[in-house]
């Protein structure tokens, strides 16, 4: 004689993964989300929301990221079978958070933002990371070449339509300085920028 035993299971949170580039908010693509700890799978619904079931206690980082997407975090906290951020406690009957991702380089950036993306690689065409990337018209406007080597600088409407420099520096490397027509409320593609060794 078989006894099935009765599982009993408790959503403890549900986390949706957002970007606000996008129309609707909700973050696009290949989207992965990790817990430090956990007892059963992650879910994933049919309204992209990722079902966080039977948490252990304890304190932990979510971590969202995609294809198009940086890593973005959430610390939580399960405490008696409830779900703290910081001190306050997420809704039990509506447990759902969400976490902003950033764009990558890769991201399809719509039209309407003035952007500019492009990638550093060396002589040798493989990618470099780590380089930093600033505008001399901005000071405040800057990136670090990604894994792949790709960046991006995003700016405001107003700051389009015009020649801006790039300074491109890396440690063991020449520093570049190149000239790129930006434009206005358009994603401007630069291609690659080659780097040379010292």
């Amino acid at each position: 004689m078989t006894f099935l035993e009765r599982i009993r299971s408790s959503l403890n949170l549900a986390v949706l993964l957002k970007d606000d580039l996008s129309p609707d908010k909700l973050a696009f693509g290949e989207l992965y989300l990790e817990v430090e700890e956990k007892k059963r799978d992650i879910i994933r619904n049919s309204t992209g929301h990722f079902l966080l079931i039977d948490l252990p206690e304890g304190k932990q980082t979510i971590t969202g990221s995609g294809y198009y997407y940086s890593k973005g975090t959430r610390a939580i906290e399960v405490k008696q079978g409830k779900v703290f951020i910081g001190n306050v406690p997420v809704n039990a009957i509506n447990p759902v958070i969400s976490i902003t991702l950033n764009p990558k380089s890769n991201y399809p950036f719509p039209e309407g933002i003035t952007i500019i993306t492009g990638k550093i690689i060396d002589a040798n065409y493989k990618p470099i990371d780590g380089a930093s990337i600033k505008v001399t018209e901005f000071p405040l406007k800057s990136a670090i070449s990604e894994p792949g080597g790709g960046f991006f600088i995003r700016f405001d409407s107003a700051d389009g339509n015009r020649n801006i420099t790039l300074t491109v520096k890396k440690d063991g490397y020449k520093t570049l300085k190149k000239v790129f027509f930006l434009k206005k409320d358009t994603p401007t593609r630069i291609g690659t920028i080659m780097f040379t060794k010292l």
